[in-house]
């Protein structure tokens, strides 16, 4: 149950790093040219390098589930599993359970739209600059600021980097889960038309 407490800033990492050097690297070492003059639109390729993020992604969050599950397994014997999760509703004030599989799939669906956020953050980053470890550096201090709840205020509250992890709303008020995914889809779709945008405009001439 406490998995992605575990290990989320292994995952967090893997996203950071993949998203700022599957494109930033293609610059770099002037490999971007050979791909564009292949017959394929600029949107196709960046879609194809969202795509093997997500992938990606589902691989690394479904590797580290596996993971832990076998681990758990032999510490705690597999029919612990049987198990249901149990959380506090804080708005409520209630005891919630839930199946297992399920708990884990909620938790899981819920977290996407952060790792996917931050991806295409990474991405045009990326795209903007060549510097690899300025890019890195900036995704990541993002996702650290987002994780400090001081810095919210009557100002910075409607700020997407604090709405994205909508796994920290559940077993909570519909209306705060609602508000986050509002948020964060309307943050995802601006910042992949950014991306997009600027990817379709970028100069390959000098590279």
């Amino acid at each position: 149950m406490k998995i992605f407490d575990n290990f989320d800033i292994i995952i967090i990492f893997i996203i950071i790093y993949l998203s700022c050097t599957i494109i930033s690297e293609e610059f770099h070492n002037g490999t971007i040219k050979n791909l564009l003059t292949k017959p394929h639109s600029r949107i196709k390729i960046l879609l194809s390098k969202i795509l093997t993020n997500i992938l990606i992604i589902i691989l690394t969050i479904t590797f580290l589930l596996i993971f832990q599950y076998i681990l758990g397994g032999l510490l705690f014997g597999f029919e612990s599993y049987s198990l249901e999760a149990i959380r506090y509703n804080h708005f409520s004030q209630s005891i919630e359970t839930m199946n297992l599989l399920q708990y884990m799939l909620t938790v899981t669906l819920a977290k996407l739209p952060m790792y996917l956020l931050l991806s295409c953050i990474s991405l045009l980053f990326g795209i903007i600059t060549t510097n690899i470890a300025l890019n890195i550096l900036i995704s990541l201090g993002l996702y650290i600021i987002s994780t400090i709840k001081f810095l919210i205020n009557n100002i910075t509250q409607y700020l997407f980097i604090y709405h994205w992890d909508i796994s920290k709303y559940l077993f909570t008020t519909d209306i705060l889960i609602k508000q986050s995914i509002v948020i964060s889809s309307i943050s995802l779709l601006l910042i992949f038309s950014l991306l997009m945008i600027i990817f379709e405009n970028k100069d390959i001439k000098n590279i």
